[in-house]
């Protein structure tokens, strides 16, 4: 899928051209919003938006990643048959790693490894805690977003 990212722009101005442009792409992986992210920052971003708009990067992804969370969440009162065992599993791991479910969902969405959009599905699966969910993700989506930003710049800047 693709987006007329210069009418987008146009229409709504980049502020919110952002946001809708990482809600997109958090729903529908096809659609990165590093690459779009990357391309504003060396064309379009003056610096005084530059925090502006890594947060609505961050909240436009951590929007569609919610909007997972809660329909995997509410969808099924325990989890398919063929993924208990699985889940279960990750379960286990998550309760004995030392930074908890938090740190791995930060290190999710600041890495991208797991990919987050599967981070979103099994904590929604395993039912674990939404501010938990919600915060560690967006810190680490706005350093992320952050550092995507910021790099192109700092390239520029050395030539």
């Amino acid at each position: 899928m693709k987006l007329d990212t210069t009418a987008l722009i146009k229409t709504w101005g980049l502020p919110a051209a952002t946001y809708i442009y990482c809600l997109a792409s958090g729903l529908i992986p096809v659609i990165n919003a590093e690459v779009f992210l990357v391309v504003i920052s060396s064309a379009l971003l003056p610096r005084s938006q530059l925090l502006l708009i890594t947060s609505l990067a961050a909240l436009g992804q951590m929007t569609a990643k919610c909007i997972l969370y809660i329909g995997v969440r509410t969808s099924f009162r325990k989890p398919p048959r063929k993924y208990e065992v699985k889940l279960a599993r990750a379960q286990e791991k998550l309760d004995r790693w030392r930074y908890g479910a938090g740190g791995f969902i930060f290190v999710s969405a600041s890495t991208g490894f797991p990919p987050l959009y599967a981070t979103s599905l099994m904590a929604g699966l395993l039912k674990l805690n939404f501010l938990t969910f919600l915060l560690c993700g967006l810190a680490g989506r706005f350093i992320r977003f952050g550092v995507f930003l910021i790099f192109p710049n700092l390239i520029k800047s050395l030539f």
